[in-house]
């Protein structure tokens, strides 16, 4: 396989598979289902024997779905997800020419469900559709306009958790109106979709708003379309939350119980109040030795901002650089894809042990390590150490703010580390202070 021999061994197919997980996660699909998708791959090329798995056409394709179709057990929804496992096989990873244009399966999985009408469907029986793709058979002109979406966050240079999002919602969007045509979709539907995730679905604001800024993309950017005044919705009713912070004892258990990158990860999100995807990208040219400072660089909202770089961690992050300098000059000897050859600063402090294909150039790149390595390194860690509490990786984010308040830090301070535009936001870890300003007593102490 040409475009998989730096990192794939021919001889170990276990590495083939893993690199194509790999490649699954990169297209936004998070494990368990990732592992699913790594599953109906795997099925597929155990489906003929003799003829390699990059030889294939679309004939052996449609083949299998068939007959993964005429299974009783195997139910719509399932024969779909295996048409997208095939797809991202082909398309994504092993960049086969006849796949860039792929095929149209859906006549295989309607074959036993009812027809996608192209006009919505209308009455108090779409109350009851469930807010998912699962199942779901898009025509071939909204699958045509899904891809078109992708095709237009891409060349926006938005982040592949972007295009993720913004293509589920839109997803989600036609599911719920059983939209054969997504031209035929007006303000009115899409008003009635948002007061429906409020009402019955019940999510917060923010997947609300985050909603409504995918279907604006969507009618903007692909359909061409103003989306016109929404008027007066319904919004999702929010609840404040007071955010969990660890003490500095149960930070102290949780190091103690983590080892190598993922501690040095967990450490410099604590040190900085770093974000998870903050830290995993941050760049060598982003951490200053010198002025003990790391540059966080399009942060969340595309926002710039400075932050600590603590004093016991230059020393381990020094040798962590050595690293990620041997690794780039490895990947340069052997044609790896790399962020820059003519300016290591660009190259990943903490680059991924494994090879994946990169989305735009589709050559064999070196990434990042993955977030999702470090978050459950974080969760195994709290639970060895017996820690009581909901622990993640922006727990460590909220216990640095807890912290430096507690310690009498300037809460203006704070807000600029954190990078927060409004101070009402930074205000809530005044709540979780294990000190509050004025010492108040318990009632129940003086009886």
């Amino acid at each position: 396989m040409q475009e998989a021999k730096s990192s794939v061994n021919p001889k170990d197919p276990r590495g083939f598979w893993a690199n194509y997980e790999a490649s699954v996660r990169e297209a936004g699909i998070e494990p368990p289902k990732s592992e699913w998708f790594a599953k109906w791959a795997q099925s597929f090329a155990r489906s003929i024997r003799g003829k390699r798995v990059k030889q294939r056409t679309a004939d052996d394709v449609r083949l299998f779905l068939t007959n993964l179709n005429r299974r009783k057990n195997v139910r719509e929804w399932q024969v779909a997800e295996a048409e997208e496992a095939i797809r991202i096989l082909y398309q994504d990873f092993l960049s086969v020419p006849w796949a860039q244009k792929w095929p149209d399966f859906s006549d295989i999985i309607r074959s036993r469900e009812e027809p996608a009408s192209a006009e919505p469907v209308s009455g108090p029986g779409r109350r009851r559709f469930r807010d998912s793709t699962k199942g779901t058979v898009f025509s071939r002109e909204a699958s045509r306009v899904i891809e078109r979406l992708r095709t237009e966050v891409r060349t926006r240079h938005y982040s592949p958790r972007t295009e993720a999002t913004y293509t589920q919602w839109a997803k989600r969007l036609l599911a719920f109106h059983r939209c054969g045509s997504p031209s035929v979709l007006k303000t009115e539907d899409v008003k009635e979709y948002l007061e429906y995730l409020a009402e019955e679905r019940g999510i917060g604001p923010s997947s609300q708003n985050q909603a409504l800024n995918a279907i604006v993309f969507l009618f903007g950017a692909v359909l061409r379309k103003k989306l016109g005044e929404l008027g007066e919705i319904k919004r999702a009713k929010g609840r404040k939350r007071v955010p969990d912070a660890l003490s500095k004892n149960e930070v102290e258990r949780l190091f103690a119980e983590m080892s190598g990158t993922c501690r040095l990860a967990a450490r410099m999100m604590y040190a900085g109040g770093l974000r998870l995807s903050e830290c995993v990208c941050l760049r060598v040219r982003d951490l200053d030795f010198e002025r003990s400072q790391v540059f966080v660089r399009k942060g969340k909202g595309a926002k710039d901002r400075i932050t600590l770089f603590a004093e016991s961690l230059k020393k381990p992050m020094r040798r962590q650089v050595a690293l990620a300098r041997k690794v780039f000059e490895e990947d340069c000897r052997q044609g790896v894809l790399v962020p820059s050859r003519k300016n290591w600063l660009f190259q990943w402090v903490f680059p991924s042990k494994n090879l994946s294909i990169d989305r735009k150039t589709q050559k064999i790149a070196r990434g990042h390590i993955h977030p999702n390595t470090v978050q459950k390194a974080v969760k195994v860690a709290a639970e060895r150490a017996e820690i009581e509490k909901e622990v993640r990786c922006h727990t460590l984010r909220h216990t640095f703010a807890t912290h430096l308040l507690e310690a009498g830090q300037n809460i203006r301070v704070v807000q600029e580390l954190l990078g927060h535009s409004q101070l009402s936001t930074t205000m809530i870890y005044t709540h979780v202070r294990q000190k509050p300003a004025s010492e108040v007593e318990s009632p129940v102490d003086s009886l």
